[in-house]
Formats: structure tokens, C-alpha cells, sequence
């Protein structure tokens, strides 16, 4: 019997946009916004099990070549807006464990907790406070074990497909989150909604 979902944040609950950071960095770069986006993602996997994300800013600045300050870089970083399957959890939180597994830099997290999106989550793990990160198989295993629950007691939600692979060889059921019509679809079919 399903005892928890175990749901991603960024691209599935929230819309992370890089734009705004991404235009501010192009001011000092000829540097196509594509490569732009992909060394931040490079960058944040890097970091995403640090204690803290000084380096990361630190990386960034000086690879762009900006004196922007960090507050202003951080400000930029952090735009985003929720998204439909958002407002589902909201339903779910009552029949399930709720709980958030997140790849984030320290800055990042700081901001969601800030924003306090998450208190009806019953656990919210971010990859920089337990020095974990998906897709490693002992991530799932931390969350599972502080959760209480078996992985076949777990539903996974994430829209990246190497974190899913994991979490489906763990054992736990897991959606490859795509589109919201998508992820309603599959939630009626296993007669969660």
C-alpha cells in the first residue's frame, strides 16, 4: 500500500527560470544563453552536496566575468513561479506522506524555506543540508530510512529520467514527470486522485 510521494521541486512543483540570471550574465558574455544555462546546471551539480554555495557564486562571477554582487546574483537565481502539480500536493498532503527531495544550492534552499511553500510537506530534504544528491542510490535510501517507509511504500516524482532510473531500481514506483495532464493521467490510474 502507497504510504508516501517523494516529489522533486524545480520543474515539477516550480518553475526555476534562469532567464533573468541568464540575461544579466549575457551583458558580460557573447555567450549564447543555452551554454549559458548549461554551465549553471553544471555548476549547481557540483555543488549541490556543499555545506554552502559561496564557491558556486564565487565560480560563476568569475567565469563571466561580472561584479555584479552576490545578493544581485542571488536575487536573479531565484525568480520563479509554481506550477499546477503544486496545488495537487495541497490534496495529497492528506491521505500521504508528503516530502520533498531537492537538489539545491545553499542560496536556493535558503530562499524556498523563506518563502515557506512547503509546510504541508511532512519531510523537506534539500541536497546541500543532508550532503546528499539524486540520482546516488543512498540518497533515496537516507530519505526512506528518516521517512519509515519501504521504497515499495513510495511513490517518486521527478522530471529527470536518471533520477527516476534510480529510484524504480530501488524499488519504488516513480513517474517521469512531463506534463501536468500527464501526471494527473498516471496519479488516477494508481487511484491516487
Amino acid at each position: 500500500m502507497l504510504k508516501a510521494i517523494i516529489f522533486d521541486c524545480d520543474g515539477v512543483l516550480l518553475d526555476e527560470s534562469y532567464k533573468p540570471l541568464i540575461q544579466e550574465l549575457r551583458r558580460h558574455s557573447k555567450v549564447s544563453p543555452g551554454k549559458i544555462e548549461r554551465d549553471i546546471v553544471n555548476l549547481e551539480q557540483r555543488f549541490y552536496g556543499a555545506k554552502s554555495s559561496t564557491a558556486f557564486w564565487s565560480d560563476l562571477r568569475q567565469k563571466y566575468d561580472t561584479r555584479l554582487p552576490r545578493q544581485n546574483l542571488i536575487a536573479l537565481y531565484n525568480k520563479d513561479r509554481l506550477l499546477p502539480p503544486y496545488f495537487l500536493t495541497k490534496k495529497l498532503a492528506k491521505g500521504f506522506i508528503l516530502v520533498l527531495l531537492s537538489n539545491q544550492i545553499e542560496d536556493r534552499a535558503d530562499y524556498l524555506k523563506r518563502k515557506n511553500r512547503f509546510g504541508h510537506f511532512h519531510h523537506v530534504f534539500f541536497s546541500n543540508e543532508i550532503r546528499l544528491a539524486k540520482p546516488y542510490a543512498r540518497t533515496f535510501r537516507f530519505v526512506l530510512e528518516r521517512v519509515g517507509a519501504k521504497a515499495s511504500e513510495c511513490l517518486f516524482i521527478d522530471d529527470d529520467g536518471k533520477n527516476v532510473q534510480v529510484a524504480r531500481r530501488l524499488g519504488l514506483l516513480a513517474i517521469e514527470y512531463k506534463r501536468y495532464e500527464q501526471l494527473k493521467r498516471r496519479l488516477k490510474a494508481l487511484n491516487i486522485l
